[in-house]
């Protein structure tokens, strides 16, 4: 072999061997994470996946990568054994029906973002729900209504509702000017606490639902991305990739004491779509890391 032709081949070779490292390297981690900080990894899923969702029995995790226009589930136990969810087009934002039966998830349809759902096991076909839709965020509990968000022009996002029984969608929180989204329904069913921007930046608020009034503001300083706790006593948050809890009191009307930071950081969080899901038992967090070497 000439020389020019070796080097070319050692180059070659060195390459797909750093490119195939580096691949692996970008992989994240799937990790269990407890309000104390301490971390239990689940397992490398790929760098791409989008915000992960917890079935409601804590068994298994659905996602999309953000690559292939797939939806993927995986039990948390086994997370190289994930299975395809076949589904055709460009699925993204999934999350799981209140019984975990189905996946409820977003595609693009007659060029418009539509919600569709279909069963876990991939049996059957996918079924319409409403149009345009944003993103699914949160059902309630009995599974009867699902808050979801729009996109206006301008990056002006809102959250809507829709109601299986009446197949009908609402708006719920709607400030001009101003993005709403990160919904999520209280355990009662009663609440939906979310993130609005009316004030300037990103605080969490709480509102009754379904009348949507008064408006509570639970953050001052900043905060995005709340979840309640199974047992209703606190409101999960993240700012400035930080983790706070919030205790409330829902008993008579909604009140909120200060924010109190947890010893939770470095998990993968961007401005818009949670990244990051609470486990059924309200104790532990499932995040993602960046993998290190």
């Amino acid at each position: 072999m000439r020389l020019p032709a070796l080097i070319l081949c050692i180059f070659v070779t060195v390459v797909a061997a750093a490119s195939l490292h580096l691949s692996l390297q970008l992989d994240n981690q799937l990790t269990l994470v407890d309000r104390a900080g301490m971390r239990m990894t689940a397992g490398p899923v790929p760098a791409r996946t989008f915000a992960p969702r917890v079935s409601p029995d804590g068994s298994e995790v659905v996602f999309d990568t953000q690559d292939d226009g797939a939806l993927w589930i995986a039990k948390l136990s086994n997370i190289a054994a994930k299975r395809k969810l076949s589904t055709g087009g460009s699925n993204r934002g999934p999350i799981w029906s209140s019984d975990g039966k189905r996946i409820l998830y977003i595609t693009d349809y007659q060029n418009e973002e539509a919600l569709f759902w279909r069963s876990a096991d991939g049996s059957g076909t996918p079924e319409q729900l409403a149009r345009p839709v944003r993103a699914p965020e949160s059902l309630s509990p009995m599974g009867r209504e699902i808050s979801f968000i729009t996109l206006m022009p301008g990056g002006d996002y809102d959250v809507w509702t829709y109601s299986f029984s009446t197949k009908e969608k609402m708006p719920f929180i709607v400030v001009p000017g101003s993005p709403q989204h990160s919904s999520h329904f209280s355990p009662d069913g009663k609440w939906i606490a979310y993130v609005s921007a009316q004030t300037g930046r990103l605080e969490v608020w709480v509102r009754p639902f379904p009348s949507g009034t008064p408006a509570v503001q639970v953050t001052t300083t900043g905060g995005e991305h709340p979840q309640w706790s199974p047992d209703q006593k606190e409101l999960f948050f993240d700012s400035n990739n930080r983790m706070y809890a919030v205790a409330i009191n829902t008993e008579r009307g909604f009140t909120a004491a200060p924010p109190v930071t947890l010893p939770i950081t470095g998990f993968i969080q961007g401005p818009l779509r949670r990244q990051y899901d609470l486990m059924p038992d309200g104790k532990h967090f499932l995040m993602m890391f960046a993998a290190t070497r």
